[in-house]
């Protein structure tokens, strides 16, 4: 009886040890990507930039999200080109114009930016409808 007490008290011990460790873990984790934490422990970035949308780009030397934003882009065909649309739209383009006279077919479904319930639509305009969810910068897009 002694002994199985006696185990089952280390038992307990090594457990509570463990779960201190985890808790350590877990408390202090939120607190490395807390704003305080980006204040007080600048990595040459400031507290600011490091919650923009744009931070990463902004960390390339010469590059200006300001003049990015500022730009009018023209994507001529809305198929083949939806993977940069969609990029130039997330990555905060000031203005993209979609031109494309064709229809959405079935054939376009696997390999284009396209839905089924868009079949017969104009590209152009589908293709903005689509991109607008990406839109995380205020790009303006015009079909």
């Amino acid at each position: 009886m002694f002994t199985s007490w006696f185990n089952m008290r280390l038992l307990r011990k090594r457990e509570l040890s463990y779960s201190k460790k985890i808790y350590r873990i877990l408390r202090t984790t939120p607190y490395r990507r807390s704003r305080r934490y980006l204040r007080t422990h600048s990595t040459g970035v400031s507290a600011i930039a490091a919650e923009s949308i744009s931070d990463r780009q902004e960390r390339i030397s010469g590059f200006e999200q300001r003049r990015l934003s500022e730009a009018h882009v023209a994507l001529i065909g809305a198929g083949m080109n939806g993977e940069v649309a969609e990029g130039l739209v997330r990555k905060g383009v000031g203005t993209l114009t979609i031109v494309d006279f064709d229809e959405v077919s079935w054939t376009n479904l696997n390999r284009q930016f396209f839905f089924p319930h868009q079949v017969g639509q104009m590209k152009a305009h589908a293709l903005s409808e689509n991109l607008a969810a990406h839109s995380t910068s205020g790009t303006r897009i015009r079909s």
